[in-house]
């Protein structure tokens, strides 16, 4: 049996040195995103945004991506949330985007 799900992705980028995980996981919205997911589970990943600054340097940002697998109509409901964490976290660029996968065999 398969199922058809949104792998949806959110992305906090800030200008800075450093990136507050837990406060970003402790948002209620954020439990939300886990709880309506595919076993409760999600990917959780902090990396690095580089920025070209056009004279050979480049200027590093960190940035925590949250990825989970989640039903269309639940992908439509974290669109929703996006104004009120940009609210929440004023310091961060929050983007998010979703792609069609099938889950089963």
């Amino acid at each position: 049996m398969t199922t058809s799900l949104v792998e949806q992705s959110v992305v906090f980028l800030v200008t800075g040195t450093s990136i507050d995980v837990n406060s970003i996981l402790a948002d209620s919205r954020v439990h939300n995103w886990f709880n309506n997911s595919v076993g409760g589970d999600g990917l959780v990943s902090v990396s690095d945004f580089e920025h070209y600054n056009g004279d050979g340097t480049y200027t590093s940002n960190p940035l925590l991506r949250i990825d989970v697998i989640v039903s269309s109509a639940f992908a439509a409901t974290m669109l929703l949330d996006i104004p009120g964490l940009r609210t929440s976290f004023p310091n961060f660029t929050i983007a998010t985007w979703g792609s069609a996968v099938t889950y089963g065999t």
